[in-house]
């Protein structure tokens, strides 16, 4: 057999064998791919009880993705694994206006908690342990269970905050991750759920406090405020930026190099920005026309910033879901925004991909309705951030940088609907207005 690879002094087997969980349209086994070093091989099992998914996926991989309910998995079939990659359901623990954030209580929760229930009785555990959620994840009850039995089973690990726009990207979106290792080589996992972190002594363990020290519950309380002024001055960076008229340049966010939305963007004349579907991006008059409409966030291609772009793009308008695209170069005149008629349109779903660092290559079937694609793109990972991470858990490589990129973690995720308090009264439904071409829920 070929001799194991070493990279920064940790050493990998030929052969990966990879359980995605969760595995959505197949984002962290590119961000491995890119990942690995010559020499490694990865094979694939993936789960993922969504049609569409799952249909993305084999289109890209040659190979569906099993459509059981991971809950009903036995322990046959999660174990012998090198690695798990997941990406659990956001939707208990997603802060955008009128989230229930039933954490463990959603019944999206169950199979995550057959997940913890599951691992410390495997008889061949997986070495690595990767997790990829939003950031209201980080104190919710679920992530407690997981850290648990992470704990059970002999893990260790780093949690950590990151922004894809900290790699350059021109888009705000930050993400929790958990990288672990069955090892004593990292850190403890400790508990911080809201309430604890909050009502006792018990310490919130900082992602980035490399000598294992811990936060305490009135630090905890303090990060909570912090985490809710950050929210809104990230919200406000892009919201003034396109007001001013500024377009960027230089520096990015934390020194990335700033690039422009424009290197993302699809060509006007190129599919699918042509036909039916470029009359289904432009954001209809109607719509233009309604209050809400000037508190929307609009950017230009020439900017290199833009919102988080969610599963409900599309559908529901506000500033959380996601920017729209204004084609002139000029800012848009906010006391007549439907005049920008016909020059207003929503990103498309696969300049959202190119944004979220997919390859050009990578497909999504045209004859699947628009607000499908823009549901599983929304809810993907950005492939950028995951496959430098996997680089830091496999290969040992990039710590210095990883360390100046690390956020501190919020004990409650704010509500980013917060940023409302700009909007005139009356004007707050721009948070909650959907869309009049797309109104099915799903």
């Amino acid at each position: 057999p070929s001799a194991s690879p070493t990279c920064g002094g940790l050493t990998l087997p030929p052969q990966l064998r990879v359980c995605e969980l969760f595995a959505g349209i197949g984002g962290w086994r590119l961000a491995l791919g890119a990942a690995l070093p010559a020499g490694v091989e990865a094979h694939f099992n993936a789960f993922d009880s969504g049609p569409h998914c799952s249909e993305v996926y084999a289109l890209n991989f040659g190979e569906p993705c099993c459509r059981r309910n991971i809950e009903q998995l036995a322990l046959a079939d999660l174990d012998g694994y090198d690695l798990w990659a997941m990406s659990p359901p956001c939707q208990p623990f997603t802060a955008t206006k009128d989230a229930q954030q039933l954490d463990s209580r959603d019944k999206r929760c169950k199979a995550l908690s057959h997940l913890c229930g599951v691992l410390p009785r495997l008889e061949k555990p997986p070495r690595w342990i990767v997790v990829e959620n939003v950031k209201g994840f980080y104190s919710s009850n679920a992530c407690d269970r997981l850290r648990a039995a992470l704990t059970e089973a002999g893990y260790t690990g780093r949690e950590i905050l990151l922004d894809l726009a900290s790699f350059g990207a021109p888009n705000h979106r930050t993400r929790y991750y958990l990288l672990a290792e069955r090892s004593q080589r990292l850190l403890p996992l400790m508990r911080c759920s809201a309430g604890e972190a909050l009502n006792s002594d018990q310490d919130c363990l900082s992602p980035h406090s490399a000598n294992g020290g811990g936060r305490s519950s009135s630090s905890c309380s303090q990060a909570i405020a912090a985490a809710a002024r950050d929210a809104a001055a990230s919200l406000a960076t892009v919201d003034e930026a396109a007001r001013a008229g500024v377009t960027c340049r230089g520096s990015g966010i934390q020194g990335a190099e700033c690039r422009q939305l424009a290197e993302y963007l699809l060509r006007e004349d190129e599919a699918p920005l042509q036909g039916p579907e470029r009359a289904e991006l432009l954001v209809p008059r109607n719509v233009l026309e309604k209050p809400f409409a000037e508190g929307l966030s609009y950017v230009r291609p020439s900017d290199c910033l833009s919102f988080c772009f969610t599963g409900h793009y599309g559908k529901v308008l506000h500033k959380s879901s996601g920017s729209l695209l204004h084609l002139s170069g000029t800012v848009i005149d906010r006391k007549n925004v439907a005049g920008a008629f016909g020059n207003v349109r929503f990103f498309s779903p696969r300049e959202i991909l190119n944004i979220f660092g997919f390859p050009r290559d990578f497909l999504l079937p045209l004859e699947m309705p628009l607000k499908h694609r823009y549901k599983v793109v929304g809810n993907s990972i950005a492939v950028t951030v995951a496959s430098f991470l996997l680089r830091w858990l496999l290969l040992g490589e990039g710590e210095a940088r990883l360390a100046s990129l690390d956020q501190d973690p919020p004990c409650r995720c704010p509500q980013v609907s917060s940023d409302a308090s700009h909007l005139k009264p009356g004007h707050e439904e721009a948070f909650i207005e959907e869309d009049t071409f797309n109104e099915e829920a799903t």
